[in-house]
């Protein structure tokens, strides 16, 4: 299922939008191709976020990404 958003971009990325949205069949689909494009890579957290996990880890706060995924679909 998909779900709507709303954003705000700038002027000069909405011209280079403009631009592609034909070739990927319009704003969603040109919008959705590029979200997947940037979460195929691979991201480096901050060394907070790092710092953050690690605690949650030893007071038994995290939650294994499985969970949280059955989590997510209940609702």
């Amino acid at each position: 299922m998909k779900t709507r958003m709303q954003i705000t971009i700038s002027t000069g990325l909405k011209k280079q939008m403009d631009d592609a949205k034909h070739f990927y069949g319009g704003y969603s689909g040109l919008i959705e191709k590029a979200i997947l494009e940037f979460l195929h890579r691979p991201v480096e957290p901050y060394a907070d976020d790092i710092k953050d996990i690690e605690e949650a880890k030893k007071i038994d706060e995290w939650t294994d990404l499985d969970s949280l995924k059955k989590k997510l679909r209940r609702k």
